[in-house]
């Protein structure tokens, strides 16, 4: 039963016959796989899960109290200050609600301070206080090792190669995106 398996893993891709977007991606070709391990979008959500699985236990073993998305939240405030929530929410691809319900934990553990906007007073701005940017520092030291190992299981060609793969999947999704045209879902962009 294994032996079937990974031998499917090992198996070229089938190239479509047609391309499976719209005309401005036609010239691209896009491989179908044969197993759901070889998926690009599964195999990036898998990254993206055993990442996120690996950097809380690693917290949390080290005594540091804090969840990705706060951990996200609070790195972005420390990059990009003086957010609104929605602002935060895209940036940390959580929807508003999300965002909403982590900013006020946020608040109540005194990591961020809400602030008025200057010329709407319907948003608030968010930013990161020193107790915030306390945590951000302890999780980036302890977080410290995990990203070296990463970055060693790589080859410097490697790490750039994975760049490059990653940035032209994006604008694969771009284009796919852009051939729906404007009825593409709006909640995407709120």
């Amino acid at each position: 039963m294994k032996r079937a398996a990974s031998s499917a893993l090992r198996e070229p891709p089938q190239q479509p016959s047609a391309s499976p977007v719209g005309p401005s991606c036609a010239k691209q070709a896009f491989p179908m796989a044969a197993s759901p391990d070889v998926h690009v979008g599964y195999l990036v959500k898998r990254l993206q899960h055993r990442m996120r699985q690996v950097l809380e236990r690693t917290l949390s073993a080290r005594g540091v109290d804090i969840g990705f998305a706060a951990l996200f939240a609070l790195h972005t405030l420390s990059a990009r200050p003086s957010r609104s929530g929605a602002q935060l929410a895209r940036d940390c691809f959580v929807s508003p609600q999300t965002m909403s319900s982590l900013l006020r934990h946020m608040e109540a553990d005194r990591w961020v301070i809400r602030g008025p906007h200057p010329d709407n007073a319907r948003i608030d701005l968010w930013r990161l206080s020193r107790q915030g940017s306390d945590m951000l520092a302890r999780a980036h030291e302890v977080l410290g090792p995990l990203d070296r190992h990463l970055d060693a299981a790589l080859t410097l060609r490697e790490h750039q190669q994975f760049r490059r793969c990653v940035q032209k999947l994006t604008a694969s999704l771009d284009c796919w995106e852009a051939d729906l045209g404007p009825n593409r879902n709006q909640d995407d962009d709120a």
